[in-house]
């Protein structure tokens, strides 16, 4: 999915390991802004924009099998379903994880700004809650910018103020009831814009200045870089990236 306003929001799909691409999606509505994409599984999808008049727009992939229509196709789920956002509340699109699937039917979808809340739907996004965290709100630059769940019920979230990128408090918090409910945790370096699970204790964190990694569930971290980096993903031990301005492009050394 490329970002930004009107028609830069986009969304593209290859089955052929990046070759070539089909446009699947391109936004019409100039008030929206697309910040991230997830699926459960290559047909099933879901994708959010920035609050328009006062909600977040949420996007499902739909498979047409008529005769004449053939393929994916996207359409709206019905504001009605998803709670309202205040004024100022909208979503950071760095990490590309303010929005994430989780197990068959969870998705998961974190705000900043005015507020700092945390969306769960556990239908595939037909119903939506919200629940407020312990973390920075209230400026333009503050809030929550990154989700990861391990499993259905444990997971974290970073964030921060990226105007701020050595503020370290509050920066931090977990949940163990499938984010019902946050406390706040302690041991990042500053503002960390994503965060990703590389096993069930070992959780990696990125920002602006520098990485950090806990190896005990999120209880101690230690500085692992100074890079600047917007975004990480972990597909086991092996295979931990994170990607930064100008094409910064780093592989985690075990």
């Amino acid at each position: 999915m490329s970002i930004g306003n009107g028609d830069a929001s986009r969304i593209y799909k290859t089955i052929d390991g990046g070759k070539t691409w089909q446009l699947q999606f391109t936004n019409k509505d100039e008030n929206a802004f697309f910040d991230a994409i997830a699926c459960w599984d290559r047909e099933n999808c879901l994708a959010m924009s920035d609050p328009v008049e006062g909600t977040f727009q949420i996007l499902r992939s739909v498979r047409l099998l008529t005769r004449q229509l053939k393929g994916v196709a996207w359409e709206p789920i019905p504001n009605i379903s998803i709670p309202a956002a205040i004024e100022g509340e909208a979503a950071f699109a760095a990490s590309g994880t303010c929005l994430i699937a989780n197990g068959k039917n969870n998705v998961f979808l974190v705000s900043g700004g005015a507020d700092a809340r945390v969306f769960r739907s556990t239908d595939r996004g037909v119903s939506w809650s919200a629940t407020d965290t312990p973390m920075p709100k209230g400026s333009p630059g503050s809030g929550i910018f990154s989700i990861a769940m391990f499993d259905s019920k444990n997971g974290v979230i970073v964030g921060g103020d990226y105007q701020k990128p050595d503020a370290a408090d509050d920066n931090l918090a977990f949940t163990s009831d499938g984010g019902k409910t946050w406390t706040l945790g302690k041991g990042l370096s500053g503002y960390r814009s994503a965060v990703a699970y590389i096993d069930r204790t070992t959780l990696i964190a990125v920002g602006t200045n520098g990485t950090d990694i806990s190896r005990d569930g999120g209880r101690t971290w230690q500085k692992a870089g100074n890079e600047n980096l917007n975004a990480v993903a972990a597909q086991g031990r092996d295979a931990v990236w994170a990607v930064g301005p100008n094409g910064t492009v780093v592989r985690l050394r075990k």
